[in-house]
């Protein structure tokens, strides 16, 4: 009977990873909304190669932001335009870390049913944070990230989130897979562009 569970445990494990494939390379395009409106305000671009991961924020009103992520380090830049000048903005691996504080030990719960976003199948649920705070996604299961901070937010989830939602605190925005692209990326998207100063967090503070 022992021998039974054990590989009915097994077959079971086997066919899950057997049905995932690893999202080591490639490319998803979000449309941003605000919460509650079907408008899109913006665009979020997440590149992937590996364990190298860069974040692409650009909204309709002029903001942008980059973030460049080594997953191999666990270190990561921000590229930031400030009074004109171009910094890139490098944090350790213990800063980022505690940046990352807040969103650890988060829990998970998905529903059985399955709607289409970007062409896969994903499962809708909800994030709980150890504070309390929680918030919506959808995630499909066909698709697993190498890394497991693929997006902060989300750490250690085995899939990839195709719909979320994030809450500043004044104001909350929906991102929306437009396109999921499994495909080569070129490793300059992982370069930090030669124009940009590299500052520490003190050293951008002054301190």
């Amino acid at each position: 009977m022992k021998y039974l569970y054990t590989l009915l445990i097994f077959l079971f494990t086997f066919q899950v990873a057997k049905s995932q494939r690893f999202f080591s390379e490639g490319i998803i395009t979000y449309n941003v909304q605000t919460d509650g409106n079907s408008s899109n305000i913006g665009t979020y671009i997440v590149y992937v190669k590996g364990s190298y991961i860069k974040r692409y924020l650009k909204l309709n009103n002029g903001y942008e932001n980059i973030t460049i992520y080594n997953g191999k380090e666990g270190t990561s830049a921000t590229l930031k335009v400030v009074q004109g000048t171009p910094y890139a903005l490098m944090l350790t691996a213990a800063e980022v870390k505690d940046a990352n504080r807040q969103f650890e030990g988060a829990t998970y719960d998905f529903q059985k049913n399955k709607i289409t976003i970007a062409g896969y199948n994903a499962s809708k649920g909800k994030v709980t944070y150890r504070d309390g705070k929680k918030a919506d996604l959808s995630i499909t299961f066909d698709l697993r990230p190498e890394d497991t901070q693929f997006l902060t937010m989300f750490p250690n989830l085995n899939g990839v989130p195709l719909e979320f939602s994030m809450d500043n605190g004044n104001s909350s925005m929906r991102f929306i897979a437009e396109k999921v692209e499994v495909r080569n990326v070129g490793s300059e998207e992982f370069v930090i562009p030669k124009n940009y100063k590299i500052v520490t967090k003190k050293e951008l503070e002054g301190k």
